[in-house]
C-alpha cells in the first residue's frame, strides 16, 4: 500500500508523463535547427483555427534563445519535377522578437556541392524579406518555388528564430501554374566547366 507521498509522487510522475506526450512533435515531423533545445514545439488543442487543429514552435520560458529551431520535413521531389510549388498556411504569433514563417527548399543530390560533397541546394526561400514578427492574428501566408528537372528531394517547415511564439495550422502543398509568382529565387549552384585564373592576371 503506497503511503500519501508515494501516492503524490505516482500522481506528479503521470503529470509530467503526461505532459511529455502532449509536448511531443506532431507525427511526420521533426525538429531541427542550430538551437532546437531552446524550443518547445507541439499540437495545441487551445489554437484551433477554421476547425483545424495547430501546432506551435514556441522558446523555452527562461531561455534566451540565440539561434533559431524548426518544426520540418523532406520528401522526393520527383512529383515535382518541372514544376510550380506553393506552400502554405495560416500563422499567428505572440512575442516574436527576432523573425519567424515559413519556409521550403528544393534540393538536386545529382549535382553535390563541390565544396562538401552535400546535395546542391537549387531553390530557397524562408520569407526572410517578409517575415512574421511581433504578435499577430491568424493570416495565410506561403512561399512558391519552381522544382527543377533532376531535382530530389524538397523540405518544408516553420521557423523561429529568437523569442516568441508561432502557431500554424491549415498547410497545404500544391502545384500551382505559370500566374503564381515565385517568391524565391532559383539558386547558381552550377560547378564551372573547367579551371579559371591560373595566371592570377585579374
Amino acid at each position: 500500500m503506497l503511503s500519501v507521498t508515494g501516492n503524490v509522487k505516482c500522481v506528479a510522475a503521470l503529470v509530467v508523463c503526461a505532459f511529455a506526450l502532449q509536448a511531443a512533435v506532431p507525427a511526420g515531423w521533426s525538429l531541427a535547427g542550430t538551437k532546437p533545445d531552446d524550443y518547445d514545439c507541439s499540437i495545441d488543442p487551445g489554437a484551433a483555427y477554421l476547425g483545424q487543429p495547430s501546432t506551435y514552435l514556441k522558446s523555452k520560458p527562461g531561455i534566451k534563445a540565440t539561434g533559431f529551431a524548426t518544426m520540418m520535413q523532406d520528401f522526393s521531389a520527383a512529383p515535382y519535377a518541372g514544376k510550380r510549388v506553393r506552400l502554405s498556411a495560416n500563422l499567428k504569433s505572440e512575442g516574436v522578437e527576432s523573425w519567424g514563417g515559413l519556409w521550403m527548399r528544393i534540393d538536386d543530390a545529382n549535382h553535390p556541392n563541390p565544396t562538401n560533397g552535400h546535395p546542391s541546394m537549387v531553390a530557397f526561400d524562408n520569407m526572410h524579406d517578409r517575415s512574421v514578427k511581433g504578435t499577430t492574428r491568424w493570416r495565410n501566408y506561403s512561399v512558391v518555388l519552381d522544382v527543377p528537372e533532376g531535382a530530389t528531394g524538397i523540405y518544408i517547415g516553420l521557423q523561429l528564430d529568437g523569442p516568441g511564439a508561432l502557431w500554424v495550422n491549415g498547410m497545404k502543398l500544391e502545384v500551382v501554374g505559370p500566374e503564381v509568382p515565385v517568391t524565391g529565387k532559383p539558386l547558381n549552384q552550377s560547378v564551372p566547366k573547367g579551371p579559371t585564373n591560373l595566371s592570377f592576371e585579374k
